[in-house]
């Protein structure tokens, strides 16, 4: 039982780490539950429904096993067996923050590949005498003199479907007073600047720069990237409000819902 189980346990590990699906059952059932539910999402609730069902079984199944084994029969068990028991339960309840761990090591090598594409756009923009030549103006209401913009029709299609306008948020921001300085919109979570990093904000203030309408960004942190100088991500949570002045924070990392 105890070999049989183990495996089990591992192949969950393994399973977890390359399914993306398994990892996005946390959080269909968890934060985004209601809007799976308002979304009618109902395909993306099976996929990830029975994965989670069949997950819980077999962590339910193992503890309570092994709980048998190590509580019931303990005065039966030599030692090395004792540690193998307990060993299992050790790694059983490690599942449980598994998924979350493998999504946001996922998040962050695909933030980090957005900036490997956006590299070569950022210095081309910050070498520009007019973006306006290439992109189009975003009427964001900003603070300071920070200015977003689009890429236009041109820019946007440069590339054809791998253009990587087409994978991210097409909005990027430029300051007169920060002229080495290219905030790109990856997400709306994650904001990749190249040049100089600009003054930030105090945790969870809002930063300088805005989303349509009244959406707003809480920042939440700011890393350095090892592979590139001059290049930083920040952390964000997107802070939006509707017209009747009621507030909803989307949370950073969370990808959008998606049939694919």
């Amino acid at each position: 039982m105890l070999p049989f189980l183990t495996l089990t346990i591992v192949f969950c590990y393994i399973w977890i780490a390359f399914d993306p699906w398994m990892q996005e059952a946390f959080l269909v059932y968890g934060r985004a539950f209601r809007a799976a539910i308002e979304m009618k999402a109902w395909d993306i609730m099976f996929r990830c429904g029975w994965r989670l069902l069949a997950l819980l079984a077999a962590i339910v199944s193992t503890l309570g096993i092994a709980a048998d084994a190590l509580l019931i029969n303990a005065d039966d068990l030599g030692r090395p067996l004792v540690f193998a028991w307990a060993s299992l339960v050790v790694f059983t309840v490690a599942l449980i923050p598994w998924p979350f761990a493998i999504a946001a090591y996922r998040y962050r090598r695909e933030i980090d590949g957005f900036v490997q594409e956006l590299l070569p756009i950022a210095q081309r923009i910050a070498a520009a005498n007019d973006p306006a030549n290439t992109f189009d103006l975003a009427n964001y209401e900003n603070d300071g003199d920070w200015i977003a913009w689009h890429p236009n029709a041109n820019e946007f299609n440069a590339s054809g479907e791998n253009s990587v306008w087409r994978r991210i948020a097409p909005v990027f921001y430029t300051s007169p007073s920060h002229p080495r300085s290219v905030v790109f919109a990856i997400d709306w979570s994650s904001f990749f600047v190249w040049g100089n990093l600009p003054t930030l904000p105090s945790l969870k203030s809002f930063l300088p720069f805005r989303g349509p309408g009244a959406t707003a960004f809480r920042y939440l942190g700011v890393r350095a990237l090892t592979a590139n100088t001059d290049c930083w991500v920040i952390r964000s949570d997107m802070d939006m409000q509707d017209d009747a002045g009621n507030h909803a924070v989307h949370r950073s990392g969370v990808s959008a819902f998606s049939n694919g």
